[in-house]
């Protein structure tokens, strides 16, 4: 059970007509409302545009963003995409020194409440909650550099691509693999660009080796007064932003919370105190 850790009862409520499922599904994940929000918006985005493929999540852990990203699908009473879920379901691979101080943090911090044994999480209890939800993804269990160049064929061309896995290696592997499948005009969602040094240093040097002229685009959160950095995507489209029909709902960036005066703005703390990142 995250949500405490994610969620107030003000942020449910913000969500609006989505409030009940996520209720349910934040047990599922630790995104606070600023990058579940935004998946949210990002997913009806691409369904809307009818940019082509399949949703697919590198980074699962119980399963809670991806079984947002298939709600959205169900809404949209799209039934010709499938969500596909990765995880090796054994926790995080050691990172490496490209991670940064945060990743040698995180790995000491044992009796952290964000820790989870390392985000590992259970396989069959993934498969059985989105069973419960009606869903049926392809949930497939193994490290990247292996399940995802086995199955990338049958993935197919790509809407959105969710990448939350943390480490340099990890985020890179996924890169590598599956973002020339992402259609033009699809979505590529870095969780933790702003978190781990890696995952910037694995994004720039995938780009830079291109010369791909893809932007960065942050999703900003709102924490006591103080704007935050709570993610990053990236939309395969040359020039961004350049007619109406290319811009992105602004609850894809920017999502304000509560504010307390009375409470500083720390990382990984609860969202009673309304501040910090986390996936």
């Amino acid at each position: 059970m995250t949500n405490d850790l994610t969620h107030t009862d003000a942020d449910y409520r913000a969500y609006g007509p989505w409030e009940q499922f996520i209720r349910t599904a934040s047990d599922h994940t630790m995104l606070r409302r600023g990058p579940l929000q935004s998946l949210i918006t990002l997913s009806e985005d691409v369904l809307a545009r009818g940019i082509p493929g399949a949703f697919v999540e590198t980074g699962v852990w119980r399963g809670g963003a991806g079984f947002v990203m298939a709600e959205a699908i169900r809404r949209a009473g799209d039934d010709t995409r499938q969500v596909w879920m990765f995880d090796s379901f054994e926790g995080l691979p050691p990172p490496s020194n490209v991670d940064g101080t945060r990743a040698e943090q995180y790995l000491r911090d044992t009796d952290s409440p964000w820790y989870h044994d390392n985000c590992c999480a259970d396989f069959d209890s993934v498969v059985a909650t989105a069973d419960q939800l009606g869903f049926a993804p392809r949930i497939v269990k193994g490290w990247f550099d292996t399940t995802l160049p086995t199955h990338a064929e049958a993935i197919g061309p790509i809407a959105l691509l969710r990448i939350d896995c943390d480490w340099h290696d990890s985020v890179l592997v996924c890169l590598e693999t599956l973002f020339d499948q992402v259609s033009p005009g699809g979505v590529v969602i870095i969780d933790d660009y702003f978190y781990y040094d890696g995952a910037a240093v694995a994004v720039h040097e995938f780009l830079g080796r291109r010369s791909a002229p893809f932007r960065i685009e942050s999703v900003l959160s709102d924490g006591a007064g103080r704007a935050y950095n709570e993610g990053a995507f990236l939309r395969k489209i040359a020039t961004p932003d350049q007619d109406r029909g290319q811009r992105v709902s602004t609850l894809a960036r920017f999502t304000t919370r509560p504010t307390n005066p009375e409470h500083a703005v720390h990382d990984r703390t609860p969202a009673s105190q309304f501040v910090g990142p986390r996936r």
